[in-house]
């Protein structure tokens, strides 16, 4: 085998092995923004310790989660640097290996592959920037937004939920600790954040263009829920309206016990689905229809 050769198939599995670590890094890295957020809002003054926990047990205990999420935030980042030079070689050695003038000397082969290598950074660069940028161009509409702070109500300190999870804000699940008090511009903040995750969540789930409606429709049901799964699922991918509309409605059990406000959840979240106009101007007011002319 040729030393290009090798050079490209060394390029290649280093580069496979450098993507499988960044996909199960990215998740990690998410949840230790997360977790971050807990504690910025009292190291930005938006509220006093006081007031935001009832003891300094839950204090000490976040703080713990910062200080190890703070090493943990420096290591994916440096991976995240390393995977952009690994691409560089990648797309480097895949220069090299193509091209086809192989009777250069010496010192003109150096400056070749320097060139290519500083140019495959700049491109592995905007690759990587546009695609953790287009990863959730869609978003949940405000009329999303309001059907989901609707359902899940408001509440400042964290309680348990009907199957017994930790529960604050507008439905905030993570990181969420007994005694936690938080106000409600800071639930609303978890919440956008909360909605990124079950956003990314949709679009990879659903393989294929997804309405606004529906989309609004699927993230207010999979915040609830978790997933998309079964013959709802199987209607979705098809999209068949009727059958989406008819299986999300089967969706109104917690705990193995039926709940009007799930019902009613269910009602709406299919309606919107459907596109209907009253629901729509239901969870926002200043939401207009356009007619053609």
């Amino acid at each position: 085998m040729s030393k290009s050769k090798r050079y490209w198939l060394i390029a290649s599995m280093v580069l496979i092995a450098a993507l499988v670590t960044f996909l199960v890094s990215f998740d990690k890295y998410d949840d230790v923004l997360y977790q971050s957020q807990l504690i910025e809002s009292i190291e930005r003054g938006d509220l006093t310790p006081e007031q935001e926990f009832k003891n300094k047990e839950i204090y000490l205990k976040l703080s713990e989660i910062e200080a190890t999420n703070e090493t943990t935030k420096i290591a994916i980042t440096i991976n995240h640097i390393i995977i952009i030079v690994l691409v560089s070689m990648f797309l480097t050695a895949f220069a090299y290996y193509v091209q086809s003038n192989w009777d250069m000397n010496e010192s003109d082969n150096r400056d070749y592959v320097l060139s290519k290598f500083f140019q495959s950074i700049l491109i592995a660069s905007a690759l990587i920037y546009l695609g953790s940028s287009k990863a959730n161009a869609q978003t949940t509409s405000q009329v999303g937004i309001n059907l989901i702070k609707h359902y899940e109500g408001f509440r400042s300190e964290a309680y348990q939920d009907v199957v017994g999870v930790w529960t604050i804000g507008y439905g905030t699940t993570k990181e969420v600790i007994q005694g936690q008090i938080i106000s409600q511009s800071k639930a609303e903040y978890f919440l956008k954040k909360d909605l990124v995750r079950f956003e990314r969540y949709v679009l990879t789930r659903i393989k294929r263009h997804i309405p606004q409606d529906q989309f609004d429709a699927l993230v207010s049901f999979t915040y609830n829920i978790g997933s998309i799964y079964g013959n709802f699922y199987k209607a979705v991918v098809a999209d068949r309206i009727e059958q989406v509309t008819y299986w999300i409605n089967k969706y109104i059990k917690a705990g193995g016990k039926v709940y009007r406000g799930l019902v009613n959840r269910r009602r709406d979240e299919g309606k919107l689905y459907a596109g209907d106009i009253k629901t729509k101007q239901k969870y926002n007011p200043k939401y207009k229809v356009c007619y053609a002319k």
